[in-house]
């Protein structure tokens, strides 16, 4: 039998990443029907590409990432601005009123009864942030725009002071209408108790959905991880039963020949040699049943591999060979086997790698998180507020917004500080958060303490069952040997003495026996050294940031 995978063979690597972004449905490749059989890593990508079960935990990680995304959303940055036209048209006073200020030679202001017609912009635009530590920050820029009857009115009436004080002349009531003011306004809010800290509410409810995404990214890798498991396993039991159907083949073809040889010799004209050929015969009979059971294994073994793959009924008809075979030389490993230190390398490779305790360990710190956030909330309100504002005022020109009061009339920097305080003094939504919370991390605490117990218990049987796995092939291989020289001693150029029938008989039986408990332990070993590489994490290898399955790796220890 051909050797799978020796060290230093140059081998397949299955990059996951565009497997699980681009998988499509995969059907068993056209090299299989041609005769070369199905590779390990035909079947590997087969069952990646066509698992619904990575379909389902793909969806779970986008429905997490949208999740993560959504909890961004308090702190994003929003820009707000706004346009707004006013046409005011007041009420009016009786003419007489409206009159009063000529006839009186102006000793009743003009504008106090006069209608109040005004044309109005203003143009507000803002920026503002809450910083995921609790700092809100606001920038807002207002300017304005009046063109009012009752303003040029008043102004109208300064108009003859400004000239006869010499403090303007030439002045016109649209040198100083309409009125154009302006604001600049930053606002800083400080929070010194509540949502203060990375630790505030939404800060640790955005913490809470990115290890909540993380750890559907770990669950996904998982779900991998017991694919490949199942196809390595499914691989090498089909390769099993397709090896021991060609050994029940052969003892038959075999016996065939024996039974043929025998009845064409002298011996079959010997007294009493009927009986020993009938026994012969009757032992080919009971082969032809066992090539009939081996078959039926064989189907089984191939609809379950089948199964694994995901593949259609008629690819599956397709799968009538493997390509590959498990290494079969383990001496230098059981010679060599160290069980103390098998189990410090895979107990450290299994902490680092297993992506089920590294999900459960995520969930524990999305748990913590928003426990951490609830206490938080719990806290009272105590607030210290900057307000920095500069105003401006523009003067004449057309009634639409005007910039130059960034420039004119701007008055001095104005501040406000504020502390606030606010008490809910029953504050029962956020106690009750509280408790929901730290139940919600013990129950995560639990659950990945027990992950790591269960891993550890795992990794130790993994231990014991490939070692006993490789004593049971190192004495199943001895075992063979040991019947073949005894069917050697009986069996010469295939003749033998009629009067050995019966110990002819029972050494072939033996020996078939042998030869498939050899099988069957081979198997064994494939099994516990792909077992021993799931309960490590090593089915899937990281590389930089690529998740990669390396083919070659899968038939090496951890």
């Amino acid at each position: 039998m051909k050797k799978y995978l020796l060290p230093g063979q140059k081998n397949g690597v299955i990059a996951l990443a565009s497997m699980l972004a681009f998988s499509s449905v995969a059907a068993i490749p056209d090299s299989v029907t041609a005769g070369k059989g199905l590779t390990l890593e035909q079947s590997l990508r087969i069952a990646i590409a066509n698992s619904s079960s990575l379909v389902t935990a793909s969806v779970q990680v986008d429905l997490a990432r949208a999740d993560e995304l959504s909890a961004a959303d308090p702190f994003d940055i929003n820009f707000t601005t706004s346009m707004a036209f006013e046409r005011v048209r007041g009420y009016e006073y009786p003419d007489e009123l409206q009159q009063v200020s000529a006839a009186t030679g102006g000793e009743v202001t003009a504008s106090t009864f006069m209608t109040d017609h005004q044309n109005n912009e203003q143009l507000k635009s803002g920026i503002n942030k809450v910083f995921r530590n609790g700092v809100y920050t606001e920038l807002s820029i207002e300017l304005d725009s009046s063109d009012s009857d009752k303003t040029a009115a008043d102004i109208a009436d300064v108009i003859p002071a400004l000239e006869a004080t010499g403090l303007r002349s030439g002045a016109r009531v649209g040198d100083y209408s309409p009125v154009h003011p302006s604001t600049i306004q930053l606002t800083v809010n400080v929070p010194l108790m509540k949502f203060s800290g990375e630790n505030n509410i939404a800060a640790a409810n955005e913490k809470n959905f990115r290890y909540q995404r993380e750890a559907a990214e770990m669950d996904l890798n998982q779900q991998v991880a017991t694919i490949i498991q199942e196809v390595f396993t499914s691989y090498w039991a089909y390769e099993a039963a397709l090896t021991k159907l060609k050994f029940t083949r052969e003892s038959k073809a075999l016996v065939d020949l024996w039974l043929a040889n025998v009845s064409a010799s002298e011996q079959a004209s010997a007294a009493g040699a009927g009986k020993h050929i009938s026994y012969l015969s009757g032992y080919k009979t009971e082969l032809s049943v066992d090539v009939s059971k081996a078959k039926e294994a064989a189907n089984v073994a191939r609809s379950k591999l089948a199964q694994v793959l995901g593949v259609s009924s008629s690819d599956a008809r397709k799968i009538t060979k493997l390509a590959d075979d498990f290494p079969l030389d383990w001496n230098t490993t059981l010679a060599y086997f160290d069980h103390a230190k098998i189990a410090k390398r895979w107990h450290a490779l299994a902490e680092a790698n297993r992506f089920d305790l590294k999900a459960a360990k995520l969930q524990l710190d999305a748990a913590k998180a928003i426990y951490a956030g609830s206490k938080n909330d719990e806290q009272d309100k105590l607030d210290l507020s900057f307000v920095l504002k500069q105003e401006g005022l523009g003067l004449g020109g057309d009634e639409y917004v005007d910039f130059s009061s960034f420039n004119d009339g701007r008055s001095d920097l104005g501040y406000t500080v504020q502390l606030s305080f606010e008490k809910k003094l029953g504050n029962y939504k956020a106690r009750a958060q509280v408790d929901k919370t730290r139940h919600l991390r013990r129950q995560k605490d639990a659950e990945y303490n027990n992950a790591r117990r269960s891993i550890e218990i795992a990794v130790d049987s993994a231990i014991t069952s490939l070692y006993n796995s490789l004593v049971a092939l190192k004495a199943a291989k001895q075992q063979s040997q040991h019947y073949q020289t005894a069917l050697n001693g009986i069996v010469s150029n295939n003749t033998f003495a009629l009067a050995d029938v019966y110990d002819l008989v029972s050494v072939e039986q033996a020996r078939l026996q042998s030869f498939t408990d050899h099988v069957t332990a081979i198997q064994n070993v494939a099994d516990a050294i792909g077992n021993a590489r799931f309960q490590t994490g090593t089915m899937i290898k990281k590389i930089g940031d690529i998740q990669q399955v390396e083919v070659n790796d899968l038939t090496r220890l951890p």
